[in-house]
Formats: C-alpha cells, sequence, structure tokens
C-alpha cells in the first residue's frame, strides 16, 4: 500500500501542494497584520504581539494538517503545514506554536506514539532553525540551511515511529525486522518532507523579508 501511495503520491500531492502553499500564505498574512500593530517601544506590548503570532502558528498549522489529513500522514507524507517551520527564522518564540500545533494535528495521527514523537521532532527542529535564524551570517544559502532541520529530524525521529509499529506488525513472521523498516521509512518520510521545506517554506523564507505588509509584522514582534 505504500509502494501504491509512493507512485500515485509525486503527482496528486504537487497539485495540492501548489494550491495549499498559496492560501496558507495568504491567511498567515491576513492574521499577521493585526498582530503588528500597537506601541512599537512598549515591551509588554511586543511580548503580547510575539504570543499572538505563536498562537496564530499553532493554529495555521493544525488546521493545515487537519484539512490535509489525507497526505499529512503516513509512510508516504507531505504534511504542507511544515513549511510554517522556518517560521523560527524570523520569530523564535513561534517554536512553541509549531509545537501546541503539532501536538493537537496528531491527536488525528493513525500511530498513536506520534502525541509524543511527532511533537518532539517539530520541536527539535523548530529550535534547530531558531539557531540559525539568529546567525550572524547573511544570504540565501542560510536560509536554504534552516530548512534542513526539519527535514533530517523528522526522517529519523517519524521514520524510527513507522519503523516501530511496521516491524511490530510483522514481529510474528518477521520478515521486515526494525532496522529494514527504518531505512525505508526514513528514507520515505525524509524525502516527503523535503519536497516541503523546499518547493514551500523555502520560497517563504524569501518572500516574507520582501512582502511590506509581513515584513512589518515580522519586524514588529522579531528579535529579544
Amino acid at each position: 500500500m505504500a509502494a501504491k501511495a509512493a507512485t500515485a503520491a509525486p503527482g496528486a500531492m504537487a497539485a495540492k501542494e501548489a494550491t495549499a502553499a498559496p492560501e496558507a500564505m495568504a491567511a498567515l498574512t491576513a492574521m499577521a497584520a493585526p498582530v503588528a500593530t500597537g506601541t512599537e517601544g512598549s515591551m509588554p506590548g511586543k511580548l503580547i504581539r510575539k504570543i499572538a503570532f505563536a498562537g496564530v502558528t499553532g493554529s495555521l498549522y493544525a488546521a493545515l494538517t487537519i484539512s490535509l489529513s489525507f497526505i499529512g500522514f503516513g509512510p508516504v507524507q507531505f504534511r504542507i503545514a511544515e513549511a510554517l517551520c522556518v517560521l523560527p527564522f524570523f520569530v523564535p518564540l513561534s517554536v512553541w506554536g509549531l509545537f501546541a500545533g503539532c501536538i493537537i494535528s496528531n491527536l488525528f495521527s493513525p500511530y498513536p506514539l506520534d502525541m509524543i514523537v511527532g511533537p518532539a521532532a517539530t520541536l527539535l527542529a523548530a529550535l534547530c532553525t531558531m539557531r540559525i535564524g539568529m546567525s550572524k551570517r547573511s544570504g540565501n544559502f542560510r536560509k536554504a540551511m534552516a530548512c534542513l532541520p526539519p527535514v533530517i529530524i523528522n526522517a529519523v525521529f517519524i521514520g524510527a515511529l513507522i519503523a516501530y509499529y511496521i516491524a511490530g506488525a510483522n514481529e510474528a513472521s518477521n520478515t521486515r525486522p526494525f532496522l529494514s523498516a527504518f531505512l525505508v521509512s526514513g528514507l520515505q518520510v525524509g524525502l516527503g518532507e523535503a519536497v516541503v521545506m523546499f518547493a514551500a517554506g523555502l520560497p517563504l523564507l524569501l518572500y516574507f523579508p520582501k512582502s511590506r505588509m509581513i515584513g512589518r509584522a515580522l519586524a514588529g514582534i522579531s528579535g529579544d
């Protein structure tokens, strides 16, 4: 069944991604703009805006994942909401919004342990992306590097999670031990994540600073 999904995925999933990514960007633009309003010099006001932005991020992550759950779970997955994992590059507090959004989303996962493993992977990847965003280096290469943590960490964490269930289901016949299942699942998850991060996440990283509305919103809440 995974093989069937792997062959059917590229065309259909690319079409879904092409429509879902712009919709997600439009929704974030609409919701981020009001967040940036307020007294610029007020530290409490700035903290409130950061918390509000994290809440918007988590809500959007959950909404995208749940509404596109048919491609967001399973051995071959294209979780479009993962493109939002680039936001900690600009706004560190959005790490916690992504973490909360992933917890809510994974209530619908077919894998019970995904309630723990999935959010842990998202949190770790978001923290790594945040650290890359805080780096003094500039340029598009740094932004491309910021897309790698979700790919690598999800390939390891979620690949191992899926392999655990596959190996468990085949334990009696011992036809697919954990290591073989992990190599296949990790590769499938990593490739799906790479498609999302570099086809949707990286364009968002490049676009946000150039957008007047989003640029103002991020300028009002980024930094310490």
